[in-house]
């Protein structure tokens, strides 16, 4: 078999493909480089747009503003304080992300404490602020960056505001919030670094690779079909599967190798290139992160129960994206049931799911070509199955609970998904896998494919 890799590794069909792999890899790369060190002109505008939505606001708030009263001055004060700031955060984007990563930080802070105050005490949420968070709370707070009241200014919410009205949406904002400081202040506490999306850090690489919508693993994965089966075609070249394949007693044997044949060379095509991108930006940035928590849907892992809580991106904490609206839904929704997993344990279950994925693709496409003597047909009902697995991830119609063919990267089931959870998707590919070895294997054995 190691010849055959080797002589496989001299193919132009396989160096094709680890081209493409690494240019895959390559691009992942250039766009977490765009994101952490270059200008972004569309954050720039969208905080400009959030500034002139606060400077009208502000504007028409201050028609109605009775400034004789301490607690409705304090809160214009607060008003102009947000105008400002969004404002500045717009220029420190257009800047650079990089130069200015502290400032972004310490107003991104500010923006978690002081815009959402109003709505973060007993009138909405459980505990204030400082309730919740004492002197950690404190500390994060810098006098010197604002001129407003934090104590009227949260009085001001209780006495003034129609809690009746706004805690339905109120509420669930309070709740992600929370969640994002509790965050904060457990990296904080265990003196861990960040690793996000817009850190150069190896393993946001693998969040810029394989989550969201992947390239990868809905478009590059499927296509693999088809090189399995083009590895077999090219074994039946060989004199070595005809001696086997001709022998009854060899068969199985020769099943077995050209399966196991198919699979290596495609784990070699996926994560060869993954591997030396992490190395690259590992050497370069440091390995740090491993323990940092990923927010997951736990059930997930042990039951078949499916993640409802997808919908418009509320915020992402470090590499996990969090979802407050459930797709079939226009409640407003907050983020419950998640669990802290260690990126190290995260990054092993998406692992996993991906070989198992992979695993499937070079049963699928192995038995093809052992199967159908034909390399032309073999090739394109390979073609067809590719077509098949894509279409699959793209469309949501597609995505029906007994559809192999469906089923996300790793890292998204690992997260928690929609339509499978992950323990069902690995158990699908396990299922499917065995299932597809075993009737290919029982024909290959009774049928003269010499």
């Amino acid at each position: 078999m190691v010849y055959q890799i080797k002589a496989l590794f001299k193919n132009k069909i396989t160096f094709l493909l680890l081209v493409l792999s690494f240019t895959l890899s390559f691009t992942a790369i250039y766009k977490i480089y765009q994101r952490v060190n270059l200008p972004n002109e569309g954050v720039y505008l969208s905080y400009q747009d959030y500034y002139v939505q606060a400077y009208k606001n502000l504007a028409y708030e201050e028609k109605f503003l009775d400034l004789t009263d301490p607690y409705q001055e304090n809160y214009l004060k607060y008003l102009k304080w947000t105008v400002d700031r969004r404002h500045k955060l717009g220029n420190f984007y257009l800047d650079s992300y990089k130069n200015h990563k502290a400032d972004i930080d310490a107003y991104k802070d500010l923006y978690l404490m002081a815009e959402m105050n109003i709505s973060m005490d007993r009138g909405v949420g459980d505990e204030s602020l400082r309730e919740r968070y004492g002197d950690s709370y404190l500390d994060l707070v810098n006098k010197d960056l604002y001129d407003f009241d934090l104590d009227l200014l949260e009085e001001y919410g209780m006495n003034y505001l129609n809690y009746a009205e706004v805690k339905s949406y109120a509420y669930p904002v309070y709740k992600s919030f929370v969640m994002g400081l509790d965050h904060r202040f457990d990296l904080k506490e265990k003196g861990y670094r960040e690793v996000d999306f817009f850190t150069e850090s190896p393993w946001t690489y693998l969040a810029e690779i394989y989550s969201k919508n992947s390239i990868k693993g809905k478009v590059f994965f499927p296509c693999l079909i088809i090189f399995s089966t083009y590895v077999v075609n090219l074994a039946r070249q060989e004199r070595t599967f005809n001696l086997l394949a001709s022998k009854k007693g060899k068969r199985s044997f020769a099943f077995r190798n050209y399966v196991l044949l198919s699979f290596i060379m495609l784990l070699i095509v996926v994560f060869f290139s993954d591997l030396i991108s992490i190395l690259f930006m590992g050497i370069k940035n440091g390995f740090a992160g491993l323990k940092n928590p990923m927010y997951i849907y736990r059930d997930g892992l042990k039951s078949f129960s499916t993640y409802e809580n997808i919908g418009a991106s509320a915020l992402s904490l470090g590499l996990s994206d969090l979802y407050p609206l459930p797709s079939n839904s226009q409640e407003y929704y907050y983020l419950s049931d998640l669990y802290q997993l260690e990126l190290w344990k995260f990054l092993g279950l998406s692992l996993l799911m991906d070989i198992l994925k992979l695993g499937f693709f070079a049963v699928l496409g192995a038995s093809i070509g052992l199967i159908i003597k034909s390399p032309l047909l073999s090739i394109a009902l390979s073609s067809f199955l590719a077509m098949v697995g894509i279409i699959s991830g793209q469309v949501r119609g597609a995505w029906h609970f007994l559809n192999v063919f469906s089923i996300n990267t790793g890292w998204n089931h690992v997260l928690g998904w929609p339509r499978f959870s992950w323990a069902w998707a690995t158990l699908l590919l396990l299922i499917s896998s065995c299932l597809v070895y075993f009737v290919a294997a029982s024909v290959f054995k009774k049928r003269d494919l010499v």
